[in-house]
């Protein structure tokens, strides 16, 4: 961004130093002094906070949990949401959400063979169930959170991310896709171009997907929300 706006004031700068039309001038003297800021005494901040809320009344809570699962149920979002509120003077920065469900603490670690992204099973740690989440500027309404509106191609509804795995080929930390949140600002849509700039705080919601699940419980311990700067 510094280079872009150099660049547009040396652009200005020719313009406006080569008139044809000026008038000749004769110097006489010329008096040169020094102009200067120096902001390198100002610290880099970062002032972040995450808390879980209920989606039904906004009360602060401890964990995120599915409840009311039936069999043949697919995609469902989770009961609560998470605010994010952020306070960020680096030039460069972000906020990337993941799952380490094969990393130093996971339990259930997964040990199946499919990326390890999602929710995994407590009693057959070979399976799994897949995770997304989206991020708005507003807090919604459960019924809101419908998966099957402007369903794009890979089955979710519109605005909503397929959750990574840092264990998986295609994780790539600071990528767009996890990049729940930067200097630009969130990600409301899919495509990288799809981010704009929204006050703090903001609000996360976690969805899973239910299709093929077994009687048990799946659970991650794992779930990395990351603050990085560039």
């Amino acid at each position: 961004m510094k280079r872009k706006l150099v660049t547009v004031l040396l652009v200005l700068g020719v313009v406006l130093l080569i008139p044809k039309f000026a008038a000749a001038t004769t110097r006489v003297d010329i008096d040169t002094h020094t102009a200067s800021a120096d902001l390198s005494g100002w610290e880099t901040v970062i002032d972040w906070e995450i808390t879980l809320h209920n989606i039904t009344d906004d009360a602060q809570v401890s964990s995120i949990t599915w409840t009311g699962i039936t069999y043949g149920d697919s995609w469902e979002a989770a009961r609560q949401y998470a605010a994010l509120n952020i306070t960020a003077t680096y030039v460069s920065w972000g906020l990337q959400v993941y799952t380490d469900n094969q990393g130093a603490g996971a339990d259930p670690a997964y040990t199946g063979d499919d990326s390890p992204a999602g929710l995994i099973g407590v009693s057959n740690a070979d399976t799994k169930l897949n995770m997304s989440w989206n991020i708005l500027a507003n807090t919604t309404d459960y019924a809101e959170l419908n998966f099957e509106v402007a369903p794009i191609e890979d089955g979710l509804g519109w605005g909503w991310k397929w959750m990574k795995d840092k264990s998986a080929d295609d994780f790539i930390s600071g990528e767009y896709y996890i990049t729940v949140w930067n200097q630009d600002g969130i990600l409301w849509g899919e495509e990288s171009g799809e981010r704009g700039p929204e006050p703090s705080p903001n609000y996360m919601y976690l969805g899973a997907n239910f299709t093929g699940a077994s009687a048990q419980e799946y659970k991650t311990n794992r779930l990395m929300l990351e603050f990085y700067t560039d």
